[in-house]
């Protein structure tokens, strides 16, 4: 049986079981646009949700860019979307910056070499970046944790 917040028994119609619920963290709730901060000398990154392998957070950019010889180059995948403002962000290689605008959104596999070429100065940029393991970790890890070799190749 599940039991509902009143301790009573309650019914999973989804499954057709009856049984106890799982114990949850409270849902929570948030505006991206709340408390942007000061336009600053540096970016401001804010997690909004971190599990294993998985990171979500806000980034409020006012005017910065990457120094011209510094290339990120992250572990970890990377997709964003640029919710306010509008960014420039040049992945090595490429003949000329990307130019990002409100609904934009770009994914940047593991150790893609990129760097931010500028943000607008005149407002906030605000964007929403999840971060996760790449495909090929994240399979190594769970194989690994269920006693299976991992691929070959």
């Amino acid at each position: 049986m599940i039991v509902g917040d009143d301790d009573q028994p309650a019914s999973d119609p989804a499954s057709g079981q009856q049984g106890l619920r799982s114990p949850q963290a409270p849902a929570r709730t948030g505006n991206l646009f709340d408390r942007l901060p000061a336009a600053r000398d540096a970016e401001v990154f804010t997690t909004l949700l971190q599990r294993a392998g998985l990171r979500i957070e806000r980034i409020v950019s006012h005017g910065q860019a990457s120094a011209p010889d510094f290339w990120y180059d992250c572990p970890d995948e990377e997709w964003v979307v640029l919710l306010r403002g509008g960014a420039a962000v040049w992945i090595e290689g490429e003949p000329a910056p990307r130019v990002l605008g409100v609904g934009d959104w770009l994914h940047l596999p593991a150790h893609c070499r990129h760097r931010l070429h500028w943000t607008d100065p005149a407002q906030h940029t605000v964007w929403l970046a999840v971060h996760s393991e790449p495909a090929d970790r994240a399979h190594t890890a769970n194989t690994a944790d269920k006693g299976e070799a991992p691929p070959v190749g």
